[in-house]
Formats: C-alpha cells, structure tokens, sequence
C-alpha cells in the first residue's frame, strides 16, 4: 500500500507509545489525502491539454491557460500538505 509510508510517518509524529493511529487521525489524514488528489488530478488533466498543444491538436491558447491551471493547482497542493504538516506538528505537541 503506498500511504502505509505516510500513515507510519503520522503514527511516529503523534508518538511512538503509540501502536496504532486512532479513529480521528485516521479519518483526518485521510481527508487530507483526498484533498490532495484533487489538484493532482487536476494536474495531470491540464499537463495532457499541454501535451496536446504542443502536438497541434488543440490551439496554443488552451495550453497557456492550462499551464495557469496547473501552477494554481501545485499551489492548492502545496497549501494542503503545509496545512498537513502542521496537524502533525500540533498533534505531536499535544502528546
């Protein structure tokens, strides 16, 4: 499974006497990682509109305005993980 890396990573910033995640931090990285799939999808949906521009299949125009999707989309990204980041930072400084 490739969120077992980032669920034992949560599971030692919230403590090592810890043995397994509770309902609660379970369900919250998990809204996380939902949240996150968004805007990578998005992504790799606007990177293809690129693609295709750059092919001649579609006009240049629609590639300049994806490419503006994409960075708004790495931003989005890049605020969830830091909003992430700090979850666990508080979580770790509660136990």
């Amino acid at each position: 499974m490739r969120n077992s890396r980032y669920y034992c990573f949560f599971k030692v910033k919230l403590g090592e006497e810890k043995n397994n995640m509770t309902e609660n931090e379970s369900a919250m990285l998990n809204v996380f990682v939902h949240d996150a799939r968004k805007p990578l999808n998005r992504i790799t949906m606007q990177a293809e509109l690129v693609k295709m521009a750059l092919n001649g299949d579609i006009p240049a125009q629609q590639a300049l305005t994806a490419l503006d999707k994409i960075i708004a989309s790495a931003k989005d990204c890049s605020h969830i993980l830091s909003d992430l980041t700090a979850q666990m930072h508080k979580a770790s400084s509660d136990t």
